[in-house]
């Protein structure tokens, strides 16, 4: 049975109007009920988007010093009569905002950030990726890679390029999105990116898993008995802690 497949995808267009900063993500017109839509937003270290309205907050992920770069995920199902976009604002328009909206389809909607990592690089042509566990062989493996300047990126071996872009609002940033499917359990450690100048910025990964993990990980809600980001468990309820928070988090 196939695990997540990456259906289609849309990138962010930054606007001003009246002094105030927004994203906006067209929502493919592939998306179809119960899909899960993934919205990855690229950001400079220590700001955090707003909490976009009907999405659950789902991780946060910074880099080191010298590399200002995080990650805000989110997600949320599709439902009968989904927008034709979503709308993140305000943003500080002093900085650089990118990102990636995922339409992801698999045969369980409890979909899973069932892990996540990063690695820094400074001044190098070979920027690394961090290696993940995966518990299925079919799980979704993202690459997504935040480095100054335009660099041309290309992605490791075994792994497909979704997009590669850069901005300058503010300060250049390219910014470059792939994927595969894990094939196995276990670690998996692709091979390293490349750049065409050497290179300065943040590498993250994520594992996206199709159904819920054997273990209970960070990501519950507060009402007993649903677990997961988005399907309700049909396992007897049990204490199994509290959610942890919005986009306020991380460092």
């Amino acid at each position: 049975m196939p695990g997540v497949q990456l259906i289609d995808r849309s990138r962010p267009v930054f606007a001003v109007s009246l002094g105030v900063g927004s994203l906006t993500f067209t929502v493919p017109s592939s998306a179809k009920r119960n899909d899960l839509l993934l919205m990855i937003i690229v950001r400079d270290l220590g700001l955090f988007p707003p909490d976009p309205a009907g999405w659950t907050f789902i991780t946060t992920t910074s880099s080191g010093s010298g590399n200002a770069v995080g990650l805000s995920v989110y997600a949320k199902a599709v439902g009968d009569d989904e927008p034709a976009s979503v709308i993140v604002s305000p943003l500080n328009i002093t900085r650089e905002w990118q990102g990636q909206l995922f339409v992801l389809r698999g045969p369980i909607v409890n979909t899973w950030l069932e892990a996540g990592g990063g690695s820094t690089f400074t001044a190098s042509l070979v920027p690394g990726t961090a290696s993940l566990n995966s518990q299925m062989p079919t799980n979704l493996f993202l690459g997504i890679w935040a480095a100054a300047g335009a660099p041309v990126l290309t992605p490791p071996a075994g792994l497909t390029a979704i997009d590669n872009y850069n901005t300058a609002i503010i300060a250049s940033r390219t910014v470059m999105f792939a994927y595969k499917v894990a094939n196995a359990t276990g670690l998996i450690a692709p091979a390293t990116a490349t750049s065409s100048i050497a290179a300065t910025g943040r590498e993250f990964s994520l594992m996206i898993r199709d159904r819920a993990p054997i273990t209970p990980r960070a990501f519950v809600t507060e009402t007993p008995g649903n677990i997961g980001l988005l399907g309700r468990d049909s396992r007897p309820s049990r204490e199994v802690g509290t959610a942890g928070g919005g986009g306020g988090g991380g460092s």
